[in-house]
């Protein structure tokens, strides 16, 4: 099976979800889309958001944020540490920029 798209809204259960799917990740190199919320991955335990954001990268994901991104555009997520909640697009970083809004 050929997975092409992975939607998680696990209330800050997200780290545990990717480590448990890394080989379905890896032979299928879906998008992702995923709720990224600071406060509740602290408070849950399941990891930081620093981690959680350099999991994606060790994935070989770059991130987006979702509202921009469903409005046509691509505007880079980067965490640079505080409080934040938002929805990101997660895309392979082979899959070429072009090709990201079809």
């Amino acid at each position: 099976v050929h997975i092409v798209l992975v939607k998680m809204d696990i209330e800050c259960y997200e780290p545990l979800a990717l480590r448990g799917m890394r080989e379905t990740i890896s032979a299928s190199r879906p998008v992702i889309v995923c709720e990224f919320n600071t406060t509740d991955l602290e408070r849950v335990g399941s990891g930081t958001a620093a981690q959680l954001v350099a999991e994606l990268s060790e994935l070989g994901y770059s991130l987006y944020l979702a509202e921009p991104f469903g409005a046509g555009t691509m505007k880079t997520f980067s965490y640079e540490g505080g409080s934040v909640f938002t929805n990101l697009v997660c895309l392979p970083a082979e899959r070429p920029q072009s090709d990201a809004l079809v």
